[in-house]
């Protein structure tokens, strides 16, 4: 769950302008779309309400280690 907060989080600060964030974001989706889930290109998308967004971040999540988000978002989780 802490993967998939923080995968939110960073999508709110990317729409809200934040380049460096989106940056971080389009790793992270590249990342995870090399692993077979073209859906993370969905993290990139504007406009996510919440349920939507935290099943996109929670299908995501599943494809990443704690430590790799960590790395990519310099957050800890």
């Amino acid at each position: 769950m802490a993967r998939v907060n923080a995968l939110v989080r960073a999508y709110q600060k990317a729409q809200e302008g934040d380049s460096s964030t989106l940056g971080r974001l389009k790793e992270l989706a590249n990342l995870v779309q090399g692993r077979g889930l073209h859906q993370a290109r969905g993290l990139l998308t504007p406009g996510h309400r919440d349920k939507e967004l935290r099943a996109i971040c929670w299908n995501i999540s599943s494809f990443l280690e704690d430590s790799e988000v960590e790395r990519i978002l310099g957050q800890k989780v």
